[in-house]
Parts: structure tokens; sequence; C-alpha cells
């Protein structure tokens, strides 16, 4: 098993002498997320292909109207929950967060509960990790591509059935606090390049949901990735599907992929 700490590593395929890079990024604006970001340049330049977890273009495009990432039916939350609920739930978010939950009536439950929990963590650049990598990626005129459709990511949030999505939004709500610890510990990990603990967390975090947002989902990036295995590219995906039985990492050596850790330094000034 595969047991190095990074969040770089180099994906070799024998038989066409193909060396593309995987990455693990944070879906955030913090300069925690940025850490390695300069270092990351280099290789992107050097591969005519960079992937992100999906296609940011197209994600930006269909989100425009919502209608993708929202409720099904036409239903809001407001219609979902009792208003003395809902009403409080208002004050919790605009208390906590300073963000008006009237804003995200439409959105799925798990979206507007990712959304604020990300907002624990600073937002000390404009762009999330993603979103900077991609657009230099562009700005380097590599070719742009998605491992998920933005479809599919739509798709397994639809999955999750609307009790459970509400029971998340509640749950968090209920003591936002406890997650804050939560995300702590995950950025340590992060900065650690500990992709161990960070598969660790996030699968006891997910619960019963961990076979569809890790398992699932990193078995089907697998197979993309294998079956791009022989076009030099960089990847860069959530680190949370990097490590595992099922990460990412051991399905492609599964696959007869040579995988090896590519270590990331922090610079330290004089």
């Amino acid at each position: 098993m595969l047991k190095e700490k990074s969040l770089l590593w180099t994906m070799l395929d024998v038989q066409s002498n193909t060396l593309s890079y995987l990455y693990g990024t944070m879906h955030v604006q913090s300069s925690i997320a940025y850490k390695y970001a300069e270092q990351l340049k280099p290789v992107i330049k050097s591969k005519p292909y960079f992937y992100s977890e999906t296609n940011l273009d197209d994600l930006a495009e269909k989100g425009q109207d919502q209608s993708i990432f929202s409720i099904p039916h036409g239903k809001t939350l407001s219609n979902l929950i009792t208003q003395n609920r809902y009403r409080k739930w208002i004050l919790t978010v605009k208390k906590h967060f300073g963000i008006d939950l009237e804003n995200f009536d439409r959105f799925l439950p798990f979206i507007t509960t990712q959304y604020l929990q990300s907002h624990y963590l600073s937002a000390d650049h404009m762009l999330s990790l993603d979103n900077y990598l991609w657009e230099y990626a562009r700005d380097e005129e590599r070719i742009l591509g998605g491992i998920e459709s933005v479809e599919f990511q739509a798709n397994v949030m639809k999955q999750i059935s609307m009790s459970t999505q509400l029971k998340m939004l509640k749950d968090f709500l209920s003591n936002p606090n406890k997650y804050k610890k939560q995300l702590e510990v995950l950025a340590v990990a992060y900065m650690d390049q500990d992709v161990y603990q960070l598969h660790k967390i996030t699968s006891q975090s997910l619960g019963g949901l961990r076979r569809l947002m890790l398992k699932d989902r990193n078995h089907r990036m697998a197979e993309v990735i294998l079956n791009n295995s022989t076009r030099p590219s960089v990847y860069t995906f959530g680190a949370a599907h990097l490590a595992g039985n099922h990460g990412v990492l051991a399905l492609l050596k599964r696959g007869g992929l040579t995988i090896k850790a590519k270590q990331l330094y922090v610079e330290t000034t004089q």
C-alpha cells in the first residue's frame, strides 16, 4: 500500500512511457489550500493536458441558472421545513457566517451545507484553488478538461435523499463549532500533505454516504484517468479521493500504472 505523504504524485504508463501527474486540492479560497500552488505551476506547464475534477467553464455556464443544483420539482428549502425552523436557521446562518440563507432557498441542502462549512476557512484569495489552477492552465494554453461532468456531479448529489440532506444541514446548524473543529483538523492534515488522514476524516464524516461520495466516484475517476493514461496530463481533484484501499492512487496502481509520491516543500525565508 502507498504510504508516503504527498499531495503530488507521478503516474507512469510503462508501455507508452507516458508520465502524468495527480494533485490533491481543497475546494476553498483559503491560503491553506494555496500552500503548494506555486510549486505546481511548472508541473502544469510541463504537460499539454490539464484536467480539473470537473470542467470549470462548463460548471460556470450551467450553474448560472442554478437549476442543475436546485431542489427538484420546484421545491424550496422554505417549504420543506416549518417556517419556525426556517426563521431560526436564517438567524443562525446570519450570526455565524454573515450570509443570507434566503439566497440559497432553491439550492440542494447538501450544496448549502458544503458552502457554509467552507466559510470557516478564510477567503484569502479571489478564486478557489481549483479555479486558480484552471485559469493558470488556460493562460499557459493547456488543453482543458474535466474528470467528471457537471451533470454527473449534480446527479450524485440528487441521489442523496432530501431527508438526509435536510438532516445534514440541521445537524450542522445545530452545532456549527463542532464542524469548525473538524475542518481545522482537516486543514492541518492538508498542510502536512497527509492524504491518508484526509481520507479518514472525510470518510468518517460522510458516514453512510461514503460509498456514493467517495468509493464509487473514486472508481469512476480512476477509470477515466486509466483510459487517458497515454495522454501526458495533470489531474487535479479533491485530496480526499487520493488515499484508501479504494482511493484513486490504489486503483491506478492496480490498473497497472506506476505511482510515486513527489514531495513538495514549503519555502522558508532567512
